[in-house]
């Protein structure tokens, strides 16, 4: 492997290729494609590197399907597969104890945990929760104490207490936070001083800065664009990333097609919009930052490709496209 990182791809064709990421230079190297029986929304795993998760969705389709990853040459052996309630399963995420597997649905708006067995089997939801339309991920935050749930059609961002030796969940108070009407929150990241959250809202094109409260509530500190002054076409946002230094968030525009580059004030966590880098493609749907923090790959999904961007590490901007790969449909990422 020559510490190469494994690196997959889902596509919404149907597959997830496995890739070797070379950390010195950036390229990729495609080694093998699986085929799904419908589109894999979603990859997650475990912090330990030995499974890999994957949602699929289409009308007829709601499942989550469970890979062992070998470690010696990045191949997926599938353990179990397992139909959700919910249905168009849009985001999956693992614990930091790694024995429990959250999911939202797009239809509906359900959400529940699953239990993530030895040898990673999940289990069948043991709960079921409801929030408004149109959920758009489930995140936990760096305690393993707070859920919290954007849902873009409804404008509300919902606020779940996790407990972890039950694996359940419960309402915080209140259970929703209410943001302005047609923002539609839809990603958000974490500060690694666990005090800080950004929301990346798709319908406004903004990012907005929060403040977790000490009883994982939100309180609202910034709003700020994530596209140049003047721009008036079409475009809304898709993902958002912190860097490894957390001292630059990076979010990404369908339509203007690019990357807002903000700096982290260090002391009070507001953003200032420091550039916009195009990803030269089209639709970037989703983004991920290597293990190293060295490179930005992004896939412009409506072009079928893949594209790898060196990171400027003091300035956090992005320089010229180093690697370009021939992708269908590239939908979501994952290191390993």
């Amino acid at each position: 492997m020559n510490n190469n990182r494994f690196f997959y791809a889902a596509s919404s064709e149907g597959s997830i290729s496995l890739y070797y990421f070379n950390p010195k230079n950036g390229e990729l190297t495609f080694k093998e494609k699986i085929i799904t029986d419908s589109e894999p929304s979603f990859l997650s795993g475990t912090h330990d590197g030995k499974y890999l998760f994957v949602s699929l969705r289409d009308d007829n389709i709601h499942d989550l399907t469970s890979y062992k990853i070998d470690k010696k040459n990045g191949r997926l052996e599938a353990v179990n597969r397992i139909t959700l309630k919910g249905e168009r399963p849009v985001y999956i995420t693992v614990d930091k104890s790694g024995k429990f597997l959250f999911y939202a649905c797009i239809k509906g708006g359900i959400f529940s945990v699953i239990r993530i067995n030895k040898n990673g089997i999940l289990q069948e939801e043991s709960e079921i929760h409801k929030i408004s339309d149109f959920a758009h991920q489930i995140r936990i935050d760096l305690n393993n104490k707070y859920v919290y749930i954007p849902c873009f059609k409804s404008d509300v961002i919902g606020m779940y207490v996790f407990d972890e030796k039950k694996g359940t969940l419960s309402p915080n108070n209140p259970e929703c936070f209410l943001c302005k009407k047609n923002t539609g929150p839809r990603h958000l990241d974490f500060h690694p001083n666990g005090k800080w959250l950004y929301i990346l809202n798709e319908l406004s094109n903004t990012v907005t800065f929060f403040m977790i409260n000490d009883n994982g509530t939100l309180k609202v500190m910034q709003n700020i664009s994530s596209l140049p002054a003047g721009f008036k076409n079409f475009s809304k946002t898709s993902d958002i990333h912190i860097d490894r230094s957390a001292r630059f968030l990076y979010a990404s525009n369908r339509g203007h097609d690019s990357i807002a580059v903000y700096g982290i004030d260090r002391k009070n966590g507001n953003l200032e919009l420091i550039d916009i880098k195009r990803t030269m493609g089209n639709e970037p749907m989703n983004f991920i930052i290597d293990p190293s923090g060295n490179y930005l790959i992004v896939g412009n999904r409506s072009s079928d490709e893949i594209r790898v961007f060196k990171i400027d590490k003091k300035s956090g901007l992005l320089g010229n496209c180093l690697h370009v790969y021939t992708h269908p449909l590239p939908i979501c990422h994952y290191f390993v």
